[in-house]
């Protein structure tokens, strides 16, 4: 039997799993009692977690998913090409197709995910039950479930949300009034591929007579503070030209609307009430420090490499860390899959910094592509047993694969790697706040008063009472969206 994770099947592959969290926690005192390190331990083979799901035949039938263009192999490629995660996803979709007699079809959405939006909503206003699922925006998705266009997840027969394949912390931050719209599980990657991390150029720090702050992590000691002290004065003009551009190093590279800081240093947007509703709750002495903080950091030193949110511009901030050019960057886990693994720059992978040593753990901020059932649907048993196979199924063969490439790739020069993806991953956080805003509230903050081309703002008291009507005003609707 192996002795495997969910998430972490590069972890025994290539060290013994128990010995190397049994070090960590002997070496640095930072004990890991996450739900990895403990399925470690227990040396549980995740390949016999049962789905319960009953036998059933569907004839045939064809489950259509509807699916933006660039998203289509996440969910639903076409054929094996030897790439570990679509070869994956593949064995998975064929082995339910087989299990269950029917056979799935993508509807392609051509365009972005703004016109897959638009075209579902069209579909499920005229009452035509003309899709199964739909994978929307982190944004949108959420917007048109105020509007009543998707299901409850909650009553959908034949998903378990207590199985380990549905994240307890994400379902719980999905729901409000003991309701559910929008799904996050193990169907695809998505939640890893968009989790925020900071990237450490290793080779760099070494020239620099530092390490990459692995063991500051272990130790809880990994703070806001500390990776702003790494960066702050460093800075050259390697092209000579006297002027700060992108052909210059630099001590961190990103784009300034990282609203993931919020998550990352655990400070509260929105609070759920008792009674099924929402207070705003994004005023306090900690979000005031923070929106200093990376004011100060962001615009009043030469430290800082700052671009904008446009991926398609050579100057993007992933094209900086990647040819070399910064000590530390911003990243999400797709950036190391896409572009840095490819690339010759010796990297390392650390967790979001705390806010300072007093919070009680790293929290991971993650972004989301999320699954909606339309309310149109006509087979809701059917439906439900086939997503609750693909997240199953997902869990078990494609996201142990998507964790075998960003490691399998770096972890045999940088073994601590495994140490802070676990930490990573156990501490990965959905924000309610960041996906039910619709940029009208603060769960959007850093996009709203940070920006590449100025006007950017350091007093968030004025900001805040500025916000503070529209920000009320969002949440009557989210909470009607979730009462009706």
């Amino acid at each position: 039997m192996h002795k495997i994770t969910a998430l972490l099947l590069a972890l025994v592959m290539l060290f013994s799993a128990v010995s190397f969290i049994g070090c960590a926690e002997k070496e640095s005192g930072y004990k890991i009692t996450t739900p990895i390190a403990e399925e470690i331990a227990s040396e549980t083979d995740i390949t016999d977690v049962p789905d319960n799901l009953p036998a059933m035949d569907f004839e045939g039938y064809k489950f259509r998913m509807l699916i933006e263009t660039k998203e289509i192999n996440t969910y639903n490629p076409t054929e094996m090409d030897g790439e570990i995660v679509n070869d994956a996803t593949c064995k998975r979709n064929a082995d339910i197709a087989e299990r269950f007699n029917m056979e799935f079809v993508t509807l392609d959405a051509a365009g972005d995910l703004g016109v897959l939006n638009s075209l579902a909503k069209k579909i499920i206003l005229a009452g035509t039950d003309d899709f199964d699922l739909a994978f929307e925006h982190v944004i949108y998705g959420p917007n048109s479930t105020l509007e009543g266009l998707y299901m409850d997840l909650y009553s959908l027969e034949y998903l378990d949300f207590s199985q380990p394949w549905w994240p307890k912390e994400t379902t719980d931050e999905l729901t409000l009034n003991g309701k559910m719209f929008l799904g996050s599980g193990g169907i695809a990657p998505t939640p890893l591929l968009g989790s925020k991390v900071i990237v450490a150029n290793r080779d760099a720090l070494q020239d620099r007579n530092t390490d990459v702050p692995y063991q500051s992590v272990l130790d809880g000691s990994w703070t806001m503070d500390m990776l702003i002290s790494m960066t702050k004065d460093v800075y050259e003009d390697l092209n000579g030209n006297g002027e700060q551009d992108f052909d210059d190093f630099y001590g961190y590279a990103t784009q300034p609307h990282q609203n993931g800081f919020i998550v990352g240093c655990d400070i509260s947007v929105l609070k759920k009430t008792e009674d099924g509703g929402l207070e705003i709750d994004a005023y306090g002495d900690k979000m005031v420090s923070l929106v200093e903080m990376l004011y100060d950091w962001y615009f009043e030193s030469d430290s800082v490499y700052i671009t904008s949110t446009d991926s398609t511009k050579p100057e993007y901030f992933v094209n900086s860390f990647d040819r070399g050019h910064a000590l530390f960057a911003f990243s999400k886990i797709e950036n190391i899959v896409d572009t840095y693994r490819y690339g010759e720059v010796n990297y390392g992978i650390l967790p979001l910094p705390k806010y300072d040593e007093a919070q009680d753990t790293y929290r991971t901020f993650a972004h989301e592509t999320f699954f909606c059932v339309p309310v149109t649907t006509t087979d809701t048993d059917r439906t439900s047993v086939i997503i609750e196979a693909m997240s199953a199924e997902g869990y078990k063969k494609i996201t142990p694969a998507f964790y075998e490439i960003v490691l399998k790739e770096k972890l045999s020069n940088d073994p601590e790697t495994v140490q802070m993806l676990v930490i990573i991953n156990d501490n990965r956080a959905i924000s309610f706040a960041y996906i039910y805003d619709n940029w009208e509230g603060f769960g959007h903050l850093f996009s709203a008063i940070f920006s590449w081309t100025g006007n950017n703002k350091r007093d968030y008291t004025s900001y805040y009472e500025s916000r503070l009507s529209s920000a009320t005003k969002r949440l009557d609707k989210i909470v009607a969206g979730f009462s009706g």
